[in-house]
């Protein structure tokens, strides 16, 4: 699945499997989550910073 996320920073395109999927839209929804969302892909580390996300779309 993949998800364009729009930030105070512009727009960003992240692609999750659906276990990362499942655990970011926990993560989205619950209000007193911590601020950063991690996964990995590709053998990096990507982040989700909550308080500068302005929108979700969700691509595919």
């Amino acid at each position: 699945m993949r998800l364009e996320v729009t930030t105070v920073w512009g727009v960003q395109i992240h692609t999750l499997n659906s276990r990362d999927l499942k655990r970011f839209e926990e993560w989205y929804e619950d209000k007193i989550s911590r601020n950063i969302f991690t996964y990995s892909r590709d053998g990096y580390a990507w982040h989700i910073i909550k308080p500068q996300v302005k929108g979700i779309k969700y691509i595919d």
